[in-house]
């Protein structure tokens, strides 16, 4: 909890200070709260017994931290990944990460798991006999194919590694976690999806519309073709699937359509699933019928389209997932579903006169953070405050499971 009033400095207390040397957050007003008998400024100029203080220490730190940590965080109530943060700091032992996380978010995140898994297992299968039959038959298309499915192959890798990067705990240089990292992987994703598919498959069918090349495709050939893109469109339709059941799951706990959740849901990692299997079924189509209408006309422009096709879509969906990774890279507020779910939690509590600004951020596919300016009762001591904030955030972690992070700032209300 940031204790900052209106009329104050703006100048707010945050675990490492930015430009100046470190100070504690009653250092830092103590230089302005006077002696201002308003009782909400206890909040910031009463020095808390330090007993309290080196109980919460010890609640929240591992054995041993306890020793010289001692972290006046009147003005900051913080989840307790910060807390024990500024108290190991100044004790010079190594924070203890929060190891509490809600059920619910668990299974969102073994649920991506479980799509990127299947994805990775049908892209794996996959990927060789493309590239046998594209061989075998010159076909541009095949082998687009085949560049699609190695690059699809690759992204899968990175998804699983942004997957594992993003459930690291707090610690003291990353103290909201790493949920980030899965976005980041997703926009690597991206970016593979053009380089390595869009751009083969665009270099394969200019070659083949400029070469000008007859291919004479034997029964064997075209039966081998046709049958691992048989094949390769059920193993895809099986990943697709598992896809969509995820997404159609992420959309019920939103109460969202399945359209809404495809704008708005920062999971990208589900969604990159989703985005790279329908690429991939579409060019499955396309390669199939550049192949069918060069056999019958026998002409290989048509497969040398099919394949400068195919770049097409793997360009159009690299753009899409691109633009949404950079979204939340560059810090997305939560949706407006969720933010109105805070302000009303919030508003709940009869202490509360009111709302003055509230600012969520994704922290990662499961994660927010919330930074928000409230008014409460001025009739408020100091034990009422830290007593409110503990139920405000508690409350929260019950009816908003994705907030792990909150700072408030209070306002004297007007009673």
């Amino acid at each position: 909890m940031k204790g900052h009033f209106a009329g104050r400095s703006e100048k707010t207390f945050s675990p490492q200070s930015r430009g100046g040397p470190r100070r504690s957050a009653l250092e830092i007003h103590r230089r302005s709260a006077g002696s201002n008998p308003d009782p909400l400024l206890n909040l910031r100029g009463e020095l808390p017994p330090l007993s309290r203080e080196q109980a919460t220490v010890r609640e929240h730190c591992l054995p041993g931290q306890e020793a010289g940590a001692v972290a006046y965080k009147v003005e900051c109530h913080v989840r307790d990944v910060l807390w024990c943060a500024e108290a190991a700091e100044r004790s010079g032992l190594p924070p203890k990460a929060n190891s509490q996380r809600p059920a619910t978010l668990h299974a969102m995140s073994e649920e991506s798991r479980g799509t990127v898994l299947a994805a990775l297992a049908a892209n794996s299968a996959i990927t060789v006999g493309k590239l046998v039959a594209g061989l075998v038959t010159g076909s541009a298309a095949l082998l687009a194919e085949a560049g699609h499915s190695a690059a699809d192959t690759v992204n899968q890798v990175f998804l699983l590694v942004g997957l594992n990067l993003s459930g690291g705990k707090p610690d003291a240089k990353h103290p909201h976690g790493y949920g980030k990292e899965a976005f980041f992987w997703s926009f690597l994703a991206a970016i593979f999806i053009f380089v390595a598919g869009a751009a083969f498959s665009f270099y394969e069918g200019i070659r083949t519309l400029v070469q000008h090349q007859e291919h004479h495709r034997s029964t064997f050939e075209l039966g081998l073709a046709f049958g691992v893109l048989g094949m390769a469109f059920l193993f895809e339709a099986f990943s697709w699937m598992v896809a969509v059941r995820g997404l159609l799951a992420g959309a019920r706990r939103k109460n969202w359509s399945l359209r809404k959740f495809m704008r708005q849901s920062p999971d990208l990692t589900l969604k990159t699933v989703f985005w790279e299997d329908s690429a991939a079924l579409t060019g499955l189509v396309l390669a199939a019928s550049g192949l069918a209408l060069s056999e019958v006309t026998g002409n290989e422009t048509w497969d040398g389209v099919a394949s400068m096709a195919i770049g097409i879509v793997l360009t159009l969906v690299a753009i899409v997932l691109g633009l949404q990774a950079r979204d939340l890279l560059l810090g997305a507020a939560a949706d407006d579903e969720t933010q109105a779910e805070i302000a009303a939690t919030v508003n709940a509590f009869p202490e509360v006169d009111g709302i003055v600004r509230l600012l969520t951020m994704q922290l990662g596919s499961h994660s927010i953070l919330v930074n928000g300016e409230i008014r409460v009762r001025r009739s408020l001591q100091t034990a009422d405050l830290e007593d409110l904030m503990k139920r405000i955030d508690a409350q929260l972690a019950t009816n908003v499971p994705s907030v792990v992070d909150t700072f408030w700032e209070l306002h004297p209300g007007a009673s």
